[in-house]
């Protein structure tokens, strides 16, 4: 009798635990509550073979399926996102690399067909003069992309947020004097022992002004609790962080490029 009512309660908790889970399957809790209902459910069966453990099992399974499927469409949606981010830059790149060269021809021109224009005395020390790509590159040493601040975001279901959001606000302060209309980069998070925690992907398409500062929030990553990555950033506050940007290619106003 004792054993029929152990079974009969391990039936019961596999049954609670797996209709929970189902319902609450597009979250992490969901996920591990059908993992718990599953774990409860099979010794239930071996117990009691009630209809109550029945469907404590069959609930379990499908809020398990349930879960895998919005991981994995969280990542497939991710993937899509950063393939269409990618293609705009390769996009605007042409689109920059062409007004470049269009420019530099109609500049060229206009220095050839000048008759004002004379050559330096062949007496005269020859002054050596930086390259447009050494111009281009010490304007480059003049942009800054700064981290302030980082927050954990909780998920909010009435905005639509269906997971926890890492937010990391930052600013770019362009010191040089040409506008900039896009950076692609690399951002490098550590922790307080200079140990790396994580690389992300971080391009800005917004235009900045020369001897402009401009701040930039509500960016970030979706919080993945199954990676450790995630879990060590979402866990450390902004003071026990160092970041580390670095510029892969900048997109100057006047349609020039640099790459670094």
């Amino acid at each position: 009798m004792e054993k029929k009512n152990k079974g009969t309660g391990l039936a019961v908790t596999s049954m609670i635990l797996g209709i929970v889970g189902l319902v609450t399957s597009c979250v992490a809790v969901g996920g591990i509550l059908c993992i718990a209902g599953l774990i409860f459910s099979i010794p239930a069966l071996v117990r009691s073979r009630s209809g109550i453990a029945v469907a404590g099992l069959v609930t379990s399974i499908i809020g398990t399926i349930f879960f895998i499927l919005t991981l994995s469409g969280i990542e497939y949606m991710d993937s899509l996102m950063d393939r269409a981010h990618e293609n705009r830059t390769q996009t605007e790149s042409s689109v920059d690399d062409k007004e470049s060269k269009d420019q530099t021809a109609k500049e060229d021109g206009n220095q050839s067909t000048d008759p004002t224009t004379a050559p330096a005395s062949s007496s005269a020390p020859a002054k050596k003069k930086k390259t447009k790509e050494e111009k281009y590159a010490s304007y480059a040493e003049q942009i800054q992309i700064e981290v302030y601040d980082k927050r954990n975001i909780p998920a909010d279901y009435t905005a639509g947020r269906f997971q926890e959001f890492i937010e990391l606000d930052y600013k770019v302060v362009n010191k040089c004097p040409k506008s900039i209309k896009g950076i692609k980069g690399t951002l490098d998070i550590y922790d307080q022992f200079d140990e790396h925690i994580i690389s992300m992907k971080w391009d800005t398409s917004d235009t900045i002004k020369a001897n402009e500062t401009k701040e930039f929030i509500n960016t970030g990553i979706n919080y993945n609790q199954f990676i450790d990555s995630h879990k060590k950033l979402h866990s450390l506050k902004y003071k026990d962080l160092t970041f580390r940007y670095e510029a892969k290619q900048i997109n100057f106003s006047d349609g020039y490029k640099l790459r670094l």
